[in-house]
């Protein structure tokens, strides 16, 4: 199966509460097997050389300059999108729209856990 982890973190070398989420959940998932695709913002720190990603264009956070979000940029965010059969959702941020978009144009499944909310963070 083919699954997508959609991630505020997708470098699993950041240590956060929710990077080290992303990374129990892709080393578990990719020990049964699945094949991953980490999907988020382009960050200044590299995913794991093992690791398939799928990056959006990242800006600094305001309050949290280390931390990158996805700026909407529908033209490029719609463009080759990974060949998916699951994405799971880690974020609250509106790149989760992008995750309801592939939904409804692909038939991809989507679910969503609510890690944290960054705005009130």
């Amino acid at each position: 199966m083919r699954v997508g982890i959609l991630t505020d973190f997708p470098s699993l070398a950041l240590q956060s509460g929710p990077s080290i989420h992303t990374n129990f959940l892709h080393d578990g998932l990719r020990k049964r097997g699945y094949d991953l695709t980490l999907i988020g913002p382009s960050t200044d720190a590299q995913p794991a050389n093992d690791s398939r990603v799928h990056l959006f264009k990242g800006v600094p956070y305001p309050s949290h300059p280390k931390l990158k979000v996805v700026v909407p940029q529908p033209w490029r965010q719609l463009a080759n999108p990974p060949k998916l059969d699951l994405i799971h959702g880690q974020t609250n941020n509106h790149i989760i729209e992008w995750a309801n978009w592939t939904r409804k144009v692909n038939g991809t499944a989507v679910i969503n856990t609510n890690i944290i909310h960054l705005s009130t963070h």
